[in-house]
């Protein structure tokens, strides 16, 4: 006699499971057989590294891939960005078994200011699990130009003298 049993993982999250499996016959006979289980996550991201810095008002796209392993279900991938200068385009995908898609990360330094800023990305599918990855961004101010308006040409070995120079953002001449 052969007993088939189905393993059917598909309303349990990544994990290890165990149970008992009873086999009773003629009433009084009993077998307890163990039976363990590994679920496995399908779904891999494989991030392009986000960039060493952007200067004010620049952007950058990035790609990222999405694999499924699963080689039965194709899976619905939804991204919820939770911050204005980085976006996941498209913002849904379906990736389907055995299969890798690009979807392109989009970092936008328009109206930053200089410093570093830090974004929890939350990505979903199968209606059951949320992941998270963290993306940075690194804002620089854009190379400034210096101006020598005033400088001394010489100064005595007891005295002191002041210069003035102007420093300003290269793209657009102002001062700073």
């Amino acid at each position: 006699l052969d007993l088939k049993l189905t393993y059917d993982a598909a309303e349990l999250l990544p994990g290890d499971y165990t149970c008992d499996v009873t086999i009773i016959w003629a009433d009084t006979n009993e077998i307890v057989e163990p039976v363990s289980l590994t679920v496995l996550d399908p779904l891999e991201l494989e991030a392009e590294p986000d960039p060493d810095f952007l200067y004010m008002g620049e952007s950058a796209a990035h790609t990222w891939i999405l694999t499924n392993a699963s080689s039965q279900n194709a899976h619905e991938v939804s991204f919820d960005d939770a911050c204005p200068w980085f976006a996941v385009e498209p913002a849904s995908v379906v990736v389907p078994a055995d299969t890798s898609v690009l979807v392109t990360a989009h970092y936008n330094a328009e109206g930053l200011a200089p410093g570093i800023y830090e974004c929890t990305v939350r990505y979903a599918y199968a209606g059951i699990l949320e992941h998270e990855a963290t993306v940075n961004l690194n804002v620089l101010s854009p190379l400034a130009e210096i101006v020598r308006v005033e400088e001394p040409d010489s100064v005595y070995v007891t005295d002191t003298a002041e210069g003035i120079w102007e420093i300003g953002n290269l793209s657009t001449w102002v001062p700073l």
